[in-house]
């Protein structure tokens, strides 16, 4: 038989495709911080610079002269010649050199203290000495370089031929070349009189403050109950203090005028005068030696601020200024006891008691 055919058959499947791999992740690297730019606050401009004035100079000129020197030598031997020539070159040469400024140092400034004058005249010195001092005449009581202080002083009908503080005349640098004067009636800023009325006042701008009244401090025994014109005088020396005088200005008819003087100041350097040198020792403030440093016969004509000066003149003859201050002190108590209890006793015993002695004196 014949086999009965097949059927047929369906197509083979195709196989399948191959797995596709999943895909592999890829690491993403972190992102990197970019920093951010500091940026600075803003800066104030530099401050201009300050203007420079050019500095004065000083040109040197240096000059050197050429010069042209030949020299021939004839050797005998060979009858040879031989010339040396030198020559010195000339060259001039110009320096110029800025010359620094100089600087001016403000001098120093000492402590603070007061003198007094008063009476025939007796000084209290910044140092604390006292000193007599008798005789006519115009006389420094405080001298610095830029402080002038000058008394004049003359007798009274009382005073025996004694001196006592009549004018008291300030000046120098400090009032700027300007004079001040202070009697016991007037007053005067160079030659205007000030003061006329009572009280009153006179200011001058960055120099000086005065007044007139009756208030202030007694400066000498005795003066109780009588009528007071006081003169305050502040001069602007760059200290918080200033420079103080008080003038008490007296004129009972039975004593004369004269004045008292209260200075109150700063040490000040190169000073000296009756009210001493303000250095710390009372011991140089003595009447003799004051008398040696600034002269015996007043204050010389061209430092004068006075118009005239009254004549002190050296003789041969004792002069109650040089009697030392203890033996006149002794001839003042013995005078004024021989003489009946006077409070200003005579020159003339004084003179005797100081350079002749007690005997003499006595007989005198």
């Amino acid at each position: 038989p014949i086999p009965a055919p097949r059927p047929p058959q369906p197509p083979p499947k195709p196989p399948p495709p191959p797995p596709v791999p999943a895909p592999v992740p890829v690491p993403v690297p972190a992102p990197v911080p970019v920093p951010q730019p500091v940026i600075p606050p803003p800066q104030p401009p530099p401050p201009a610079p300050a203007p420079t004035l050019p500095l004065p100079t000083k040109t040197t000129t240096a000059t050197m002269t050429t010069t042209t020197m030949m020299t021939t030598k004839t050797t005998p031997e060979t009858m040879t010649t031989q010339t040396t020539m030198a020559t010195t070159r000339s060259m001039t040469t110009k320096t110029t050199m800025a010359l620094m400024p100089t600087t001016t140092t403000p001098a120093p400034i000492g402590k603070f203290g007061v003198c007094t004058v008063w009476g025939d005249p007796h000084i209290r010195t910044f140092d604390g000495l006292r000193a007599d001092y008798y005789s006519p005449g115009e006389y420094w009581i405080v001298k610095t370089p830029d402080v002038f202080i000058q008394g004049r002083y003359l007798p009274t009908r009382m005073t025996s031929g004694l001196a006592v503080t009549k004018i008291l005349a300030v000046g120098g640098p400090i009032l700027k070349g300007n004079k001040l004067f202070i009697s016991p009636r007037t007053a005067f800023w160079n030659t205007e009189p000030i003061l006329q009325a009572f009280p009153s006042n006179f200011n001058k701008a960055g120099l000086l403050q005065m007044h007139l009244d009756d208030v202030g401090e007694l400066l000498q025994k005795g003066r109780n109950g009588l009528i007071k014109r006081i003169v305050h005088i502040k001069i602007f020396d760059g200290t918080n203090e200033g420079l103080l005088i008080q003038v008490n200005r007296w004129t009972q008819p039975s004593e004369g005028d004269y004045i008292n003087v209260k200075i109150s100041m700063h040490a000040r350097p190169g000073q000296d005068g009756h009210c001493g040198n303000f250095d710390g020792d009372s011991v140089n403030d003595d009447r003799l030696k004051v008398r040696a440093r600034v002269g015996r016969t007043g204050v010389p004509q061209d430092e004068l601020l006075f118009k005239s000066k009254t004549p002190v003149v050296e003789t041969n003859r004792p002069n109650i200024n040089d009697c030392p201050a203890t033996k006149l002190d002794e001839a003042k108590a013995y005078c004024r006891a021989k003489e009946g209890g006077i409070l200003i006793p005579s020159m003339g015993c004084l003179v005797d008691y100081c350079f002749a002695g007690k005997g003499f004196a006595m007989n005198g």
